[in-house]
Order: C-alpha cells, then sequence, then structure tokens
C-alpha cells in the first residue's frame, strides 16, 4: 500500500471531527474544521483527494466538483463516495441496495453524526454523470452497493504547465518530474 506524507482531514462538523480523531489519536492527520467550498487550501496541493457521504450536503454539485478538483496536482486523483437520489430506472438497484444496507446497520451500528440531515440526496445518478461529464471529463460514477456511488477521476498530467517540481517537456506536457 502507498502511504502518504500528508493527510488533511477536514469538516464542518465539530464533533464528527472530534471523534474522528479521538477513534485514531495517533493517525498522521492534520484535523480541520471547516468549509471544503471556503477553506484556504492551496490549488494544485494534494495527490489525492478523496470525499466521503459530503456531496449530499452540498448546495451546488457542480461547484463541488470544481473545488475538488482545483486541489488536485496533475496526475492526482479525485475519488467521491456519496450517496444519490433514486429516480424510477434505478429501482432494483435502490431495493437491493437499501435491504443490504438495513443488514449492516443492524449488524455495525450507525455512525452517529450531528451534521444537519441534508435527506433525500439532491442528484439522481443520471443528473451526477451529467454534472461530472461538464465538469471532469473522462471522470466515471459507479453504483456501489449500501446505496452509495464511486465517482472517480484523474487530473491530467498535461495540465501541469508551470507547476513547482514539473518539467515542460515538448510544447505543453509536463510529465516528468524533476
Amino acid at each position: 500500500a502507498r502511504s502518504f506524507p500528508r493527510v488533511v482531514a477536514i469538516d464542518v462538523d465539530a464533533p464528527v471531527l472530534g471523534r474522528a480523531r479521538a477513534r485514531f489519536p495517533d493517525a498522521p492527520v492534520t484535523w480541520c474544521h471547516g468549509d471544503i467550498l471556503t477553506h484556504p487550501l492551496a490549488a494544485e496541493s494534494f495527490d489525492a483527494v478523496l470525499s466521503n457521504a459530503m456531496f449530499h450536503h452540498m448546495p451546488d454539485t457542480r461547484a463541488a466538483l470544481r473545488r475538488l478538483s482545483q486541489l488536485v496536482r496533475p496526475g492526482g486523483t479525485l475519488a467521491i463516495v456519496g450517496f444519490l437520489r433514486v429516480e424510477p430506472r434505478d429501482l432494483p438497484w435502490a431495493v437491493t441496495t437499501t435491504l443490504l444496507r438495513g443488514v449492516v446497520i443492524r449488524v455495525r451500528r450507525k455512525w452517529p453524526h450531528t451534521a444537519p440531515t441534508a435527506w433525500p440526496p439532491r442528484d439522481s445518478v443520471r443528473e451526477l454523470r451529467q454534472a461530472a461529464r461538464e465538469v471532469l471529463p473522462g471522470s466515471r460514477v459507479r453504483l456501489l452497493l449500501l446505496g452509495r456511488y464511486l465517482l472517480t477521476w484523474s487530473r491530467p498530467a498535461e495540465l501541469a504547465r508551470g507547476c513547482p517540481g514539473t518539467r515542460q517537456i515538448g510544447r505543453a506536457s509536463c510529465r516528468e518530474r524533476v
């Protein structure tokens, strides 16, 4: 497994951060209380940006996708796990995942949170895929069990023009690290 020298966790809900910090007291994590949309994180400063169960709380899916993508370094990855609003065409998946999620919650108990509940999610799988196509060309959205989806996107290395730690090769690519 690949390790990361710096991990930053950010959440708008301070009690959630406190429980995470208590659960992982020795983790080399910088814990930040704040809003990912406005927190002063530097553009292109992360090799990987991971979001879990946050997107249905965001007021504007496209703006949130843009913000998270701006944080990813060229050649880096954005991965989002979230919940979707169910449309009639999604019913077979939704029924299966709801039953499975019910079993898991009963066996493992649900993670308590104090964040305001934003339910049902705003976007359907169709709407999320459309937003992702517009904001993150080349992204992929997959349906997961337990009522979730996984959106993945890799920032093209060609966008690294003028990036610290890269050298321009040819006309517009920065594929070689120095």
